[in-house]
């Protein structure tokens, strides 16, 4: 069995999401002036003092190396105890001491300035928690040492950097690891009962909320054994949370809004997870409105398609009903993102020229660039150029009918339809359209083909997308047209072909 499989393109999709909620949420609720945070302390034979305490610098260079041998030694002793290659017992307080009063007090020291509690995460979690074997020393390090550091760090007037680390880490403990391909990890039931009461604290800052969802999903990820770790009612208590959440409403300040943006993305997510339709199917019917609601963000209405897709609906008129009407308004959102991002090509496009009129009062369109040449002969200057641009013409070139937006931005749009139209097409029918499955397995008959026969069309559109941009110019049709009205076309033309496979 593949550990990693149910929930690794989750975790995946949701780092991103997460660093970037923790970034808005640190701009929003830190105040302006400077605050004093605390540090814990560390154990004062592990760590040198001040320069001035030391006689001269050859005594401080000897007592540096002793404390990086004595770190060693007990770095080297912790990861034997874990593995089991060294008894417990009688070195449970070297474990207290590096564990408890050096390596993870470190997780505290730091400031704006310096921020990588990460790296110390990763590591406690890669190189000791991994591959720890002992159970009575696993325990011990995950019940007196890790958990309760982590919540005090959580709770107390530490650096938000340290703080979101903590939760993070509460987040991604296991009571046991998982064997790899065989088993899958025994969560920690108390990190999830402690992130589920963070969400309903009011003066828990809503940085540590996403962290603390991002928790969740991960455990909610793992429980998808037939003999479910998380019961019944923990399952009800998490799904009937991620229901009000995602129907919370904004409060048009962009860093609140933001967080709120990102902890409904997790949410959406987690109740995908979750497989749960619902009492009335209100966890469906809530993801259905979010999908055809033109006024949420994109990327939080396909999160509600991924989701919808992973519901397990009963086999009702109802239900089938839902399901029909879901598929129509998914296939038309990967058409109006089309529709989109052709003409925000076209406004971009027409923006650069105008901008570069005015401060050159030339047409960029008309200017001396060779034939098909590459956009590296058009840069934008650096920006303290007065938002100017430079033409960089070769040698012996024409007049062309020909402007260009950066490469980056054409990619960013061909990718950004092309992810929309392979998530809903998968959820529509299946990751392999040789072998359907998604919500066409929920239908029958002419219903099932035509939600089959929809994801091969939006798939068929991509492919189109791309073939616009990089086939051969010598068999395009369209070689004099410059690449962005090209991918302005294309995208036009893939909206139209989605919409006719409505009907």
């Amino acid at each position: 069995m593949n550990t990693t499989g149910c929930f690794s393109t989750l975790r995946a999709g949701l780092a991103g999401v997460i660093i970037l909620g923790s970034i808005a949420a640190l701009q929003a609720q830190e105040p302006a002036t400077v605050t004093k945070y605390d540090r814990m302390a560390l154990d004062p034979s592990l760590h040198l003092k001040d320069e001035e305490n030391y006689r001269s610098r050859a005594e401080l260079k000897l007592e540096e190396r002793r404390i990086d041998s004595e770190i060693h030694r007990l770095t080297s002793l912790t990861k034997k105890v874990l593995k089991g290659d060294s008894e417990f017992g009688p070195n449970r307080d070297s474990l207290d001491r590096f564990l408890g009063r050096y390596f993870l007090p470190r997780m505290t020291h730091y400031d704006d300035m310096s921020i990588s509690a990460g790296k110390l995460r990763d590591d406690l979690i890669r190189n000791y928690l991994n591959k720890s074997y002992n159970a009575q020393a696993r325990d011990h390090v995950l019940d007196n040492i890790i958990y309760p550091f982590a919540t005090k760090v959580v709770e107390g007037n530490y650096h938000p950097a340290s703080r979101i680390n903590a939760m993070y880490l509460i987040g991604s403990l296991n009571r046991r690891e998982g064997v790899r391909r065989e088993s899958l990890p025994t969560l920690m039931t108390q990190s999830l009962t402690y992130m589920i009461a963070a969400l309903d604290k009011a003066d828990m800052p809503n940085y540590l909320k996403v962290a603390a969802l991002h928790g969740i999903a991960r455990h909610v990820g793992i429980d998808q054994d037939a003999q479910k770790q998380i019961n019944n009612v923990t399952r009800n208590s998490i799904r009937d949370r991620m229901l009000k959440l995602v129907q919370q409403p904004y409060n048009g300040k962009k860093n609140d809004d933001d967080l709120l943006y990102f902890q409904q993305r997790l949410a959406t997510q987690i109740l995908g997870e979750l497989h749960d339709p619902g009492s009335a199917n209100a966890v469906g019917n809530q993801l259905k409105s979010m999908i055809a609601n033109e006024k949420l963000r994109l990327w939080l209405r396909v999160d509600a398609v991924a989701a919808f897709g992973k519901i397990n609906f009963a086999s009702d008129a109802e239900s089938e009903k839902l399901i029909k009407m879901m598929i129509d308004d998914s296939v038309k959102l990967v058409a109006v993102n089309a529709r989109q991002q052709s003409v925000a090509i076209k406004n971009d496009l027409r923006i650069m020229r105008e901008n570069y009129l005015v401060y050159t009062g030339k047409d960029l369109a008309k200017i001396g660039v060779e034939k098909d040449a590459s956009q590296d002969e058009i840069e934008r200057v650096s920006p303290g150029a007065e938002q100017g641009f430079e033409v960089r013409s070769k040698k012996n070139a024409r007049p062309s009918e020909v402007a260009e937006l950066p490469t980056y931005r054409l990619n960013l749009a061909r990718r950004q339809f092309k992810t929309v139209g392979e998530r809903i097409a998968s959820s529509l029918a299946g990751p392999n359209p040789r072998q359907p499955s998604g919500l066409s397995g929920k239908q029958s008959g002419s219903d099932a083909q035509k939600t089959i026969q929809q994801s091969i069309e939006i798939r068929a559109t991509m492919r189109n997308v791309d073939r616009s941009i990089f086939q051969s110019q010598v068999r395009n049709r369209n070689s004099r047209l410059s690449k962005t009205e090209k991918l302005h076309r294309a995208l036009a033309r893939a909206a139209e072909r989605i919409n006719d496979s409505r009907d």
